[in-house]
């Protein structure tokens, strides 16, 4: 995603941008709410700063900030600020929301067909993360996100669930 302001002030020419992350906070989609992971929000904090005033290659800043879909994590609610100073040093701030979502289909054996950050917002609790960053269920929960909770199963004539992030949740 890119963010530009090119052309939402009458700022007189020779602005000054100053972008500024004021906030995060993360939510599952159960609504568990969980700390970001520090890095990623290094990595949109860097990213802003390299476009604000007072760099040597941006002394003014840049109207334009770049986010990856790698910087920003799933589940997380980024608050950011927007500073313009105009010529005449009058200021002008504006703060917006942006939220990269949590995987969003209701399916527990969905698979979005690319890489998701493993965290509390993709790997519902009471899964966790393993190091190869997939999740790992826990018992009777099963799909590529855990989210999938399974049945009862009759004890008599049943295995248990297919549980697990290749479970499809079916009695065996």
């Amino acid at each position: 995603a890119w963010i530009d302001s090119s052309d939402s002030w009458d700022h007189g020419g020779l602005p000054r941008w100053l972008w500024t992350l004021t906030d995060i906070y993360c939510e599952s989609r159960s609504g568990f709410v969980f700390e970001p992971n520090l890095e990623r929000m290094g990595l949109v904090v860097d990213a802003l700063a390299n476009r604000s005033r007072g760099l040597i290659n941006l002394p003014r800043g840049s109207h334009r900030v770049d986010l990856t879909r790698a910087m920003m994590e799933p589940g997380c609610t980024y608050v950011l600020e927007l500073n313009v100073t105009s010529r005449w040093e009058a200021h002008s701030s504006t703060f917006w929301r942006m939220k990269k979502a949590n995987p969003s289909s209701e399916d527990p054996e969905w698979d979005p067909g690319c890489d998701w950050s493993c965290n509390v917002a993709t790997c519902e609790p009471p899964a966790q993360c393993g190091r190869d960053g997939l999740c790992i269920c826990a018992p009777d929960y099963y799909g590529s996100f855990c989210s999938g909770k399974c049945p009862l199963c009759n004890p008599l004539g049943s295995f248990g669930c297919n549980d697990g992030r290749t479970g499809d949740g079916t009695c065996m």
